[in-house]
């Protein structure tokens, strides 16, 4: 990890490389992402997130490419409930409509999964950052904040 830290990338030895053919890796494009998402949830009546989305595409483009039908497990990443408004949109672009914690409400109903306790009580809480800033002030600024809480 040295070598990242100072010249910006790493290397891996051979016998890595050999056990790398044992992955498989891909990516698809967002609206392929959206695709899945709908699909599963119309299949199955069962929600998936964005990124749950990515490996299940992934996955069908590795049967196509490979014939191999081994069984697979797919594990979610995340709560379809992080991303409310794309998975909802996903499965019926009249959501583009609708405002945020009523999207979660309707999550819930369609999904028949109670709203996460961290979710379900977001709209009542105090928005604690309010800071907007420009790409090129970032840094500046997060040195800022961590600079106020060391001093706090």
């Amino acid at each position: 990890m040295n070598s990242l830290r100072d010249k910006g990338f790493y290397q891996i030895n051979s016998e890595m490389k050999k056990k790398l053919k044992n992955f498989y890796g891909g990516f698809v494009p967002q609206e392929e992402s959206r695709q899945c998402i709908k699909e599963i949830f119309e299949k199955s009546k069962y929600l998936i997130d964005p990124h749950t989305a990515v490996a299940y595409a992934v996955y069908k483009k590795y049967i196509k490419e490979t014939g191999d039908m081994t069984k697979t497990i797919i594990v979610a990443t995340a709560s379809p409930f992080k991303f409310t408004k794309s998975v909802m949109e996903s499965i019926d672009s009249r959501y583009k409509k609708f405002d945020d914690f009523k999207l979660i409400e309707k999550m819930s109903d369609l999904s028949q999964i109670p709203i996460p306790s961290g979710i379900r009580d977001i709209e009542k809480m105090p928005i604690r950052h309010k800071m907007v800033c420009e790409k090129e002030e970032m840094r500046t600024k997060i040195a800022e904040i961590l600079t106020d809480r060391k001093e706090n």
